[in-house]
């Protein structure tokens, strides 16, 4: 079952709700970590009150490699995707909502997956980002999408897709598009991997 969790966006940045002692973003640096997965980049905004030269120190702490997106009053998470990827050696990764709380064991069912690019959804009531899918592949995502499965905040993308979409990002129409429309510009076909039971967006506890 999942935990909900109320956040209140003018304390603390939702990455630094604390759930059993540690922050969320302590706790999927710790999974990460434990997985081996130690190359890890965090994006912030800072338009929103709870943006803090403190809460800024505490983020860069957890992860030194702490991207500031300047303009995210303006634009959508694509511009923090390309604030992440633009200066760097682009491989495999992962990309992950900054206030999903998940379980190991999904980032595992994951990076399991033999697709390289794929995302996680789940059965949820969340009409945000509704993903449509036909024989385990995502045909379409979006908040008027007529399906009973969720994003659920957490993907990876094989090294060759990464790179086309940095090239997409170069582009600033394209950095003003949400991020999930770009798989349809960009042709990139995802596999949906559905976690049973389990919730996981918006600050909700994900398990497998």
């Amino acid at each position: 079952k999942g935990i909900k969790i109320e956040l209140s966006r003018e304390a603390v940045p939702r990455c630094l709700v604390k759930i059993g002692g540690e922050t969320i973003l302590q706790r999927q640096v710790r999974i990460l970590k434990e997985l081996n997965i130690n190359n890890i980049t965090i994006v912030t905004g800072n338009s929103a009150n709870c943006w803090t030269d403190k809460n800024f120190k505490t983020i860069k702490k957890i992860v030194p490699n702490t991207i500031i997106n300047t303009d995210d009053k303006k634009t959508p998470s694509t511009t923090s995707v390309f604030c992440a990827i633009k200066d760097t050696k682009i491989g495999d990764c992962l990309i992950i909502d900054g206030d999903t709380v998940f379980e190991k064991g999904a980032i595992q069912t994951l990076l399991k997956t033999k697709s390289k690019d794929a995302i996680l959804i789940q059965k949820s009531l969340n009409k945000n980002n509704k993903v449509k899918i036909s024989n385990t592949h995502v045909v379409e995502i979006g908040k008027n999408v007529n399906s009973e499965y969720s994003y659920t905040g957490i993907m990876k993308l094989g090294s060759s897709h990464m790179k086309q979409l940095k090239t997409l990002l170069k582009t600033e129409k394209n950095r003003g598009k949400e991020f999930v429309s770009l798989f349809d510009l960009g042709k990139i076909q995802m596999t949906a991997v559905h976690i049973e039971n389990s919730s996981g967006v918006e600050g909700e506890i994900l398990n497998q």
